[in-house]
């Protein structure tokens, strides 16, 4: 069951629990034995890719375009995905990995977000979902004791990666200041980019990490 750390019990489980109400609805009414396609509800982990940085790892092997040197990709703790599937009592293979395949254009899923609630919408029909690019990224700077090195003297890579930040956050909300396009880029698609465009830095860690020290690299 997929989910956002800390975002809410409805995360995740309202997805897998809508869609098993949607087929149980559909089975009281007596429609769901007239469907013309077989209906499965599968319930997807760590597709947000938290715990391995690898995201869509269900909806992408379902749709066979999952390299199988995914299985090789470890968490934090150097833990395998191989690994924690075999802990699950579920043995793959690279031959049975790449097997694994359903029709893309019949899957369907369940997104959540605030939009629906904003403009006052029960329900709506997206034809595609956010694709995700993520990067980590080091900034170094120099050094020191944190009362001793002069402002003057300083290269703090903490200062530097919060006006990165900032800067990123303001390209993203208002993209068009800041790309440049020619005559095939339309308005339309530029506004476009202004309402679907996202960035999130979501985690940072420095180096060595003491409240005296002004860190080596962010």
């Amino acid at each position: 069951m997929d989910t956002v750390v800390d975002v809410g019990i409805f995360d995740g489980s309202l997805g897998i629990v809508s869609a098993i109400s949607a087929l149980k609805a559909l089975h009281i009414n007596g429609k769901l034995q007239k469907l013309r396609r077989p209906v499965e509800v599968i319930a997807f982990s760590d597709e947000e890719g938290v715990r391995f940085q690898t995201t869509f790892l269900g909806s992408g092997a379902i749709a066979g375009i999952l390299p199988s040197t995914t299985l090789g990709v470890s968490d934090k703790r150097d833990v395998t995905i191989e690994s924690v599937l075999k802990e699950n009592s579920l043995e793959v293979t690279e031959e049975s990995f790449l097997q694994l395949k359903y029709d893309s254009k019949s899957v369907w899923g369940y997104v959540e977000g605030p939009v629906l609630e904003q403009v006052g919408f029960p329900l709506g029909v997206v034809k595609g979902i956010a694709g995700q690019t993520r990067l980590k990224v080091t900034v170094r700077g120099s050094q020191g004791h944190a009362g001793t090195v002069p402002m003057s003297m300083r290269q703090d890579p903490m200062a530097a990666i919060a006006e990165l930040i900032v800067l990123m956050e303001s390209l993203y909300k208002n993209p068009e200041e800041y790309l440049s396009y020619d005559d095939q880029c339309s308005d339309s698609t530029v506004k476009s980019l202004s309402s679907s465009l996202v960035c999130t830095v979501g985690e940072i860690s420095t180096w060595p990490s003491a409240s005296n020290v002004i860190p080596l690299n962010i």
